[in-house]
């Protein structure tokens, strides 16, 4: 049984000041970055000391959570999670405290360190996006907490200089299966410039995908594809992440999608390093138009790529999805390209 009583509730009574502005005097290390979050009906306020508002990939974030509460309050025991929004089945943190705090009268007050007075939590990123930190103190009461981690490793040392002249991969239109296989040699630093154009006012967009900042690193990842026949109909889906077997650097790394009026364009530059890992062939990578993606086979000649290296494809179903955003034009410098027929989908269904 964990129990504590503090000087908030008497504070606050006597000077008759705000919340917030007596957590910050009694608690004071407060993270500018990350104000405290609160949840006035339960009258709980959490503070997270040490965690910033934005990283970087390869960042390790040490930080501490404070849940405050007063007033009547059951028992109380936290769990946390920490999860990348486009991976919340993979949690970074999955906490369930064995603390427990329960009300000494109706107006008494706690104060719940996690994970303890004199420990933090600890979280490397490795991937870019938007993050939440998720805390449950009541039941199914949960506050939550969002930040973002942006491009990559501090040590990555590719720039934009690294880019050679750049080039549009020319695309044969009469099959729909005829697709540029892009080539990168082992060791080798290429590049890709993607353009953009704001297709609809930014503040004319409603729901999930209408973000404010435009994340421009997510844009560019390595899978593989997985495809499965099921009787009559198929299914393909996303495949392993090989995104971390390449050094990747974007530039920029956000967009503020506010400061590019209707009909503008944006571009984005994305110079990239394959690791001695990354010798194979790759299903998707850089964008194409019309919500495709290409191949990549690394470390092969011309030659030796096939068809028979990648999965199927079904070009008549692409992933789209609505945005304020249009990719317009893909331009490659310092690889090549072999145009391959890969086996469609489709065709394979009728076998």
């Amino acid at each position: 049984m964990y129990k504590v009583k503090t000087l908030l509730l008497a504070i606050i009574s006597a000077i008759g000041i705000g919340l917030g502005i007596a957590a910050l005097m009694i608690f004071g290390n407060i993270s500018p970055a990350l104000p405290p979050s609160h949840d006035w009906n339960s009258g709980t306020l959490i503070d997270t000391p040490g965690l910033s508002n934005s990283y970087r990939v390869g960042d390790t974030a040490k930080f501490s959570i404070l849940i405050h509460g007063f007033t009547n309050h059951r028992c109380v025991t936290p769990a946390i999670m920490l999860y990348g929004d486009n991976q919340p089945d993979k949690p970074i943190i999955n906490y369930s405290s064995s603390l427990m705090s329960c009300p000494i009268n109706d107006t008494s007050s706690y104060t719940l360190y996690l994970p303890s007075k004199s420990d933090n939590f600890s979280a490397t990123f490795e991937r870019q996006g938007p993050y939440t930190l998720d805390i449950l103190f009541d039941k199914d009461k949960s506050i939550q907490t969002h930040f973002l981690v942006t491009g990559f490793d501090k040590t990555n040392d590719l720039s934009v200089n690294d880019c050679g002249k750049f080039y549009t991969v020319p695309e044969n239109k009469t099959y729909l299966n005829t697709v540029p296989v892009l080539l990168m040699k082992s060791n080798s630093t290429a590049c890709t410039r993607l353009t953009f154009i704001i297709s609809s006012n930014y503040n004319d967009c409603n729901g999930p995908n209408c973000q404010h900042i435009f994340l421009l690193g997510p844009m560019l990842f390595i899978h593989n594809l997985h495809y499965e026949k099921n009787g009559g109909s198929f299914s393909i889906t996303q495949g392993t992440d090989y995104t971390n077997s390449f050094k990747i650097m974007t530039a920029p790394d956000t967009v503020d999608l506010a400061n590019y009026p209707l009909g503008t364009n944006f571009t984005a530059t994305y110079v990239i390093s394959p690791l001695p890992n990354a010798t194979g062939f790759y299903d998707q990578s850089i964008p194409r138009l019309f919500c495709e993606r290409y191949p990549l086979a690394v470390g092969y000649s011309k030659d030796q790529v096939n068809a028979s290296d990648f999965s199927y494809i079904d070009p008549l179903n692409p992933p789209c999805v609505s945005s304020v955003y249009m990719l317009t034009k893909v331009e490659v410098s310092g690889m090549d390209y072999k145009e391959v027929a890969l086996h469609l989908a489709v065709l394979e269904q009728g076998k």
